[in-house]
């Protein structure tokens, strides 16, 4: 059984992201962890009265959250019935990628998918600020679908590599088992400079990669 976590905001980009992952997946038994961090404020509040007052908000945050979370799975149930899926609701008060890599560590995730909007600033235009920290800081394999990206099954997945890196295997278990669902071709990409030819290392990663 595939064990999914797909964060949400509740924005329009999020519930595109969940449905690109729901079509993804529609062939598999699937437990999809539904989370919503709401973010703990970058201060934190000093005597016993402000402290107070900031597990109260914390509490009215929880249950907003809860509430929501019931709401999308309203939603969900609206989209064709798929008995192969099942969804846990998740609502924390922390910080996103803490909590984002916590959870995909103890529920012992093996994709998580998330949308792309959000960006803020050039550097990180293309995939969104929270995407691309989880991306650089959590060690599990990530789908990040882009704003208003419509599904349809992949013929062909690009895998560009430039031999450098040392793939780990359950990275490339998921990447292989999607291909399998939809019949889908891997093309391994690498692009070298003119008469550049492959050291030691990258032969023995291509060689890795072959197997």
């Amino acid at each position: 059984m595939q064990q999914l976590l797909i964060p949400t905001d509740f924005s329009e980009n999020a519930w595109n992201a969940l449905k690109y992952g729901l079509e993804l997946f529609k062939k598999t038994e699937c437990t999809i962890h539904l989370l919503h961090v709401n973010s703990i404020p970058p201060y934190s509040g000093a005597g016993t009265s402000v402290q107070a007052a900031g597990e109260n908000f914390k509490d009215i945050l929880l249950k907003e959250s809860k509430i929501s979370l019931q709401e999308l799975l309203v939603r969900i149930e609206k989209l064709p019935a798929n008995d192969r899926h099942t969804f846990v609701p998740i609502a924390l008060y922390d910080y996103f990628v803490d909590t984002v890599k916590r959870e995909s560590e103890t529920k012992k995730i093996d994709l998580i998918i998330m949308g792309t909007k959000g960006a803020s600033g050039l550097k990180r235009a293309t995939i969104g600020s929270n995407t691309g920290d989880v991306i650089v800081k959590v060690k599990c394999p990530l789908l990040a679908v882009p704003e208003d990206a419509a599904f349809s099954p992949p013929g062909e997945i690009a895998f560009v590599t430039d031999f450098h890196i040392g793939y780990d295997p359950k990275v490339l278990d998921t990447l292989i088992n999607m291909a399998v669902l939809h019949n889908s071709i891997i093309r391994v990409l690498y692009i070298s400079k003119k008469g550049e030819e492959l050291c030691d290392e990258q032969v023995k990663n291509k060689d890795f990669l072959d197997d």
